[in-house]
């Protein structure tokens, strides 16, 4: 079985998940503030393995064994914005969408600040994330699902429809 490990700053997050069996890992950097290049370079050093960014491993990608799919987005027009104002509100409304969507919870993380607010639901094949800007009234999604674990398209039309959200753009993608 794999491992997931989330760290959360201001408006981002840095996530990790494991296919041992597959001898395979996967690495999303959300909304870091510095350069990302450097993470990389600090991480290769910690971690020694191939490192391939998805951009460069599409045809690759095309031939091997996906793991799994993710949706990202930015909801904005928010209408019942006082659903996402606060950490503990974000993770029950974060861990009853995942309910509702077949996601299996399994632990829990959220921080905030003066600028955001920023909560993310570790499921047992990955993870789904929310990164709310106090000030622009967006919320950023990424839901990512691995296995049987439930569709994450469906899982960011409820969390649309929970806050009466408009759409302003969503990125679906096979992994």
């Amino acid at each position: 079985e794999g491992v997931t490990g989330m760290y959360l700053w201001s408006k981002g997050h840095f996530s990790i998940h494991t296919w041992p069996e597959q001898q395979m890992a996967a690495m999303d950097l959300v909304g870091y503030p510095y350069d990302s290049a450097q993470v990389l370079q600090k991480l290769s050093k910690v971690f020694p393995a191939t490192y391939v960014p998805v951009v460069d491993n599409r045809q690759k990608m095309k031939q091997s064994k996906r793991v799994g799919q993710e949706v990202v987005g930015t909801l904005t027009g928010i209408k019942k914005y006082n659903v996402v104002e606060s950490e503990y509100d974000t993770l029950n409304l974060l861990k009853d969408i995942s309910r509702r969507s077949q996601f299996k919870v399994v632990g829990e993380i959220s921080r905030s600040d003066t600028q955001s607010i920023d909560a993310a639901v570790i499921l047992s094949e990955s993870h789904f994330s929310v990164h709310y800007d106090v000030h622009s009234k967006e919320l950023l999604v990424d839901i990512f699902t691995c296995g049987n674990e439930g569709d994450p398209n469906k899982g960011y039309e409820l969390l649309r429809q929970e806050i009466n959200a408009t759409e302003s753009q969503r990125v679906y993608l096979k992994r």
